[in-house]
């Protein structure tokens, strides 16, 4: 039996791969390790005079970091960022860079270091997908393994930094390039990647679109029975009485006109009040 999460509760969302297929790309799954300027003085962490710019180097290479933010989570607002050509990022043509300094536009959070849609619960990420650190990541089971460079934790597919699919010593494929441990392609702009994925102006490189995806609306109707296309673009059970959700799932705890979940109603963690340094918020449980 392949993996279901217990929340994609919406029938209409589909079968999605569980795999990248070998698209291989970073997802910022990491969990913050480093808070606090004193950060900048180890030796992995490299910031400039004024002790800001933070970079990490390790294994995968290097990539922006914040040491005075944890988790990798920022807010919005005006504020532009540089690409990995040095130039101005343009929202329209490619996906912007983000950190402390370099605030993303309204509609948009910082997430892995760039400036995407982020999920709150696993219900936005649809069949088959997990909300991790505000990102939509494939599930996974003993049935269902993550792709190379990946590894099951808690249900969900993230980095594993002792397995990486690429290394010096492991190269990619000709005509791919090495980042944060997996093998993609270079680009300059959304237009320059596959389908399914976006261009990171910070590096360069395309990497997995990880935004949820509205599931309904006037025109696209759900499917399950009992169910009602919500205002957030999600299909969900409506209800009068607590009884009548659990005919649907006995997880259901409570109704507000909709079937809601332990999670939903009190999740451990979300975007913004994400999980301590060294975990992960997996279906809002920090793991």
């Amino acid at each position: 039996m392949p993996f279901r999460s217990p929340f994609a509760i919406s029938g209409l969302l589909g079968s999605l791969s569980l795999r990248f297929g070998g698209v291989a790309v970073a997802f910022g799954l990491f969990a913050a390790s480093a808070t606090g300027c004193g950060g900048c003085d180890d030796a992995a962490l490299t910031c400039d005079e004024r002790g800001e710019n933070c970079v990490i180097c390790d294994g995968y290479g290097c990539h922006p970091a914040d040491p005075n933010t944890s988790g990798g989570f920022g807010g919005s607002g005006g504020g532009t960022a540089s690409t990995a050509s040095g130039s101005t990022c343009d929202a329209k043509q490619t996906t912007c860079p983000c950190d402390a300094t370099n605030q993303c536009e309204t509609g948009t959070q910082c997430i892995g270091g760039i400036c995407v849609d982020g999920c709150d619960f696993t219900y936005e990420c649809g069949a088959d997908k997990v909300c991790v650190n505000g990102q939509c990541a494939p599930g996974c089971d003993d049935q269902s393994p993550c792709a190379a460079g990946y590894v099951c934790t808690a249900g969900a597919c993230v980095l594993d930094p002792q397995h990486p699919q690429c290394s010096a010593t492991a190269p990619c494929a000709a005509g791919e390039t090495c980042v944060s441990g997996l093998c993609t392609h270079n680009c300059t702009g959304n237009a320059d990647c596959a389908a399914g994925q976006i261009c990171n102006g910070g590096t360069g490189a395309c990497v997995t679109d990880t935004s949820p995806k509205p599931a309904c609306s006037d025109t696209v109707k759900c499917t399950g029975v009992g169910q009602q296309c919500a205002a957030d673009g999600y299909c969900h059970y409506a209800c009068s009485t607590v009884a009548e959700c659990k005919l649907h799932d006995s997880r259901f705890i409570a109704c507000d006109g909709y079937c809601k979940t332990a999670e939903e109603v009190e999740p451990e963690c979300t975007i913004d009040n994400p999980c301590k340094a060294g975990k992960n918020c997996i279906s809002n449980k920090c793991q």
